[in-house]
């Protein structure tokens, strides 16, 4: 088959070939674009990765710097002054009418005022008070030792004028003893034998007296010393116990003093403004020796009676706040990450913190 054969005149050759012509150009100018594109997108996915390095160190930057102002040591450091930030005024509007006007007014002090202690002035004369020793507390007991004069001085036709008195501390180390209870025994005429009955103890049946559950637990609890450092006096004392038989002491300590703790708990229910907060602790599990899993011990604070209270749950859920939730409890002063908690329940009211405002 033969290939079909177009025949074109002058005029129309000439015309299709000024049109391949622009056709060419256009397809020039694109690709001119295109390259030009591509060098674009080069140099914006170059600086979006530079841009992203400087954000990922200054998030660094910031999270140090809220970490060192705001952390647990952040009260060791001060934060700089602002000019443009007014300070916290407690008192009420009819004793301060114009805050900033009392703020230029306390600033203006502290520039001119160069006694004491002022905490807009980054300096100040520090007072240097001379040094005096304080008397010894008189209710103390004292243990007199009279010292003799050197032997070979002859005191005959002298005149006593009176005595130097020195006055140093003194410890007596903690004494053991052995408190023994003896019960007689006797034979009636009846032929019965009765027995003294025996006083109530705090841990029937073992050798540890109510002085000793004491003392273990105050020094654990309030002198911070653990049981096994409690053992080493102990052993330095002459008293050998096993780590298990103190461990059951302290637990015996601890039951006894339930019937105290379930009335505080009583006390917290009953209050109207509880403050709340939680503190994460490594916990041993009972079932996997070596093993740790993250408890959480709630900590309620009384400021009308000075009271703590503390309460161990597995969990950071809603049940560390089931006490306050069961009681007449109506104002709570806490952080934000448990506000969900109560809010859930509409009968409370969350009281915000100083720290967490500025």
């Amino acid at each position: 088959m033969k290939e079909p054969v177009i025949t074109l005149t002058l005029e129309e050759y000439e015309e299709l070939r000024k049109e391949h012509e622009c056709l060419e150009k256009e397809h020039a100018e694109l690709q001119r674009k295109y390259e030009a594109s591509l060098q674009e997108y080069s140099r914006q996915v170059e600086e979006i990765s530079a841009c992203t390095a400087v954000i990922a160190d200054l998030r660094w930057k910031l999270a140090d710097l809220t970490r060192r102002l705001w952390g647990k040591s952040s009260e060791k450091r001060h934060l700089p002054e602002d000019a443009g930030q007014l300070s916290i005024c407690f008192e009420s509007p009819s004793d301060v009418n114009d805050p900033v006007a009392e703020e230029q007014k306390t600033a203006g002090k502290s520039v001119t005022s160069e006694n004491g202690y002022n905490r807009f002035r980054k300096s100040f004369t520090k007072k240097i008070t001379p040094h005096a020793r304080k008397p010894i507390d008189p209710s103390l007991p004292r243990e007199e030792i009279i010292i003799p004069m050197p032997e070979g001085l002859s005191l005959e036709g002298a005149t006593k004028l009176g005595e130097e008195v020195s006055e140093q501390y003194a410890v007596s180390p903690a004494r053991f003893y052995v408190k023994r209870i003896i019960r007689p025994k006797y034979r009636l005429a009846d032929g019965r034998i009765i027995t003294a009955p025996m006083p109530v103890m705090a841990h029937p049946h073992s050798n540890a007296s109510e002085s000793v559950l004491a003392h273990i637990a105050t020094a654990k609890y309030y002198d911070h010393l653990p049981l096994h450092r409690q053992l080493d006096i102990f052993e330095r004392e002459g008293i050998h116990l096993s780590p298990s038989t103190v461990s059951n002491w302290m637990m015996a300590a601890a039951q006894r003093l339930e019937p105290i703790y379930n009335e505080l708990r009583e006390l917290v229910k009953d209050s109207y403004y509880v403050m709340a907060d939680e503190t994460p602790h490594p916990v041993l599990e009972s079932d996997r020796p070596g093993a740790l899993h993250r408890g959480y011990m709630w900590n309620f604070y009384l400021p009308r009676f000075h009271t703590p209270f503390f309460e161990y749950h597995k969990g950071r859920g809603s049940s560390g706040i089931d006490t306050l939730l069961a009681g007449q409890v109506r104002v709570v002063q806490s952080d934000g990450l448990i506000v969900p908690y109560y809010q859930r329940t509409g009968k409370m009211v969350q009281g915000g913190i100083w720290t967490y405002g500025r």
